[in-house]
């Protein structure tokens, strides 16, 4: 089980391979929104003659959010992949891309607003992911049969738990990867005040500086995800 997005919790049933939703933004009345049948997932007859391939079996899931960044990651043993579920802002299901992910496939963790993620497996490996391409970005491996994951998102570090060997792993993730999305606002007219310049992106370290211009300004507010500066009256 997982949740995040706006009040929004999301519970993998192992047995037919589907994805549910549940809205808890009032809890004392929480709604089932449309689920998600994953590929090779489905009950009854009709949905064993369709598919093809092993049949769906998730038993990880993990929500990944940011800016423009709404969507579910499921890592599904049975058919060896990882399932990519994009939502619209209303939690129901835009897209699905699934990306082959080593030999069964175990836990996942993402690491919100840096596009990166951490996926289990039951062969002692460890593979690094980023969601928004499903590009696999790296291998490392960890104690025998590994099966929890978390990811610090301030560190990036991760700890993996590893059931056979009785122990615990420590990796190290990539914090300095920087992308930027979109700044607002995104134009400033000549001879206009100061403003406040917000910038959306991933990758931000706690002392991020910012160049404008000839001028650096140290930001008023920095997260993974977010910097706040006060940029002075523009004389381009």
């Amino acid at each position: 089980m997982a949740g995040n997005v706006a009040g929004v919790l999301a519970v993998t049933d192992q047995n037919d391979g589907v994805v549910f939703f549940l809205d808890i933004n009032h809890p004392e009345s929480p709604v089932f929104l449309p689920s998600v049948t994953l590929p090779g997932g489905g009950r009854g007859r009709d949905d064993d003659d369709r598919r093809r391939g092993p049949r769906a079996r998730p038993v990880g899931v993990a929500f990944d959010y940011g800016p423009g960044v709404n969507q579910v990651v499921v890592a599904d043993e049975n058919r060896n992949a990882v399932h990519v579920l994009k939502l619209t802002g209303q939690a129901t299901l835009d897209s699905i891309r699934s990306v082959g992910m080593g030999k069964r496939p175990q836990a996942i963790a993402v690491n919100p607003g840096r596009d990166y993620a951490l996926v289990t497996s039951e062969k002692d490996d460890v593979f690094g992911f980023t969601p928004s391409s499903g590009e696999v970005t790296g291998r490392a491996e960890a104690g025998k049969r590994p099966r929890s994951v978390a990811i610090d998102p301030e560190t990036c570090r991760a700890v993996v738990t590893n059931s056979k060997s009785n122990s615990a792993s420590v990796l190290v993730g990539p914090c300095n990867v920087l992308k930027i999305f979109f700044l607002s606002p995104s134009t400033a007219k000549v001879g206009s005040g100061a403003f406040t310049l917000e910038i959306i992106g991933s990758g931000f370290a706690a002392n991020a500086q910012v160049n404008f211009g000839t001028l650096t300004l140290a930001p008023s507010s920095v997260t993974p995800g977010r910097i706040q500066v006060t940029a002075p009256r523009p004389r381009w």
